[in-house]
C-alpha cells in the first residue's frame, strides 16, 4: 500500500495539483463524451457535452468517486503508469459498487495542460475533460 500511496502522490503532484498532505484529490469534469460497443464495434466518441461534475479520489480508501446524476464508486485493486504519444497515463484498475471490473485512464499532456479521464467497461466508455480543484 506504501508503494501505491506514493505512486498516487508523485502521478498527481506531476500533473501540477496541490499536494500538500491531501488524502482526497478533486477534479471538476467540465465536459463529457461516451462511446458503446454494440455489434461487434465501437461506435464513435459522442459530441463533448458540458457538465459539472465533481470527481474525487481517496488515496488513504483507494477509492474513486464519480459525483454524475448518481454516485459512481469504483474502489482500485492494482495500478500501472504509461507514455503514450507525448501523453503521461495512469491506469488504475477498479471494482464498482455492482461488482463489475473496470479501467480508470488518466491522461495528461504537459505540453497542452490537458487532463482527462475515461472510465472503460468492456461495451462502455465515458470521458471526462477534468480540471483540478485547490484545497483553499
Amino acid at each position: 500500500m506504501n508503494k501505491f500511496l506514493l505512486l498516487i502522490i508523485i502521478v498527481f503532484c506531476f500533473l501540477s495539483i496541490d499536494c500538500k498532505a491531501q488524502d482526497i484529490i478533486k477534479f471538476r469534469a467540465k465536459y463529457t463524451s461516451d462511446m458503446e460497443y454494440k455489434h461487434g464495434r465501437w461506435s464513435e466518441w459522442s459530441d463533448w457535452e458540458t457538465t459539472n461534475i465533481l470527481i474525487t479520489i481517496d488515496i488513504v480508501d483507494q477509492r474513486i468517486k464519480i459525483f454524475a446524476s448518481s454516485t459512481n464508486v469504483l474502489d482500485i485493486y492494482d495500478y500501472e503508469t504509461k507514455e503514450s504519444s507525448g501523453s503521461s497515463v495512469l491506469f488504475l484498475y477498479c471494482i464498482d459498487d455492482a461488482g463489475d471490473k473496470c479501467r480508470v485512464r488518466f491522461r495528461y499532456n504537459e505540453d497542452e495542460d490537458d487532463r482527462e479521464l475515461y472510465v472503460d467497461y468492456p461495451t462502455f466508455t465515458v470521458a471526462y475533460a477534468l480540471k483540478p480543484l485547490s484545497n483553499y
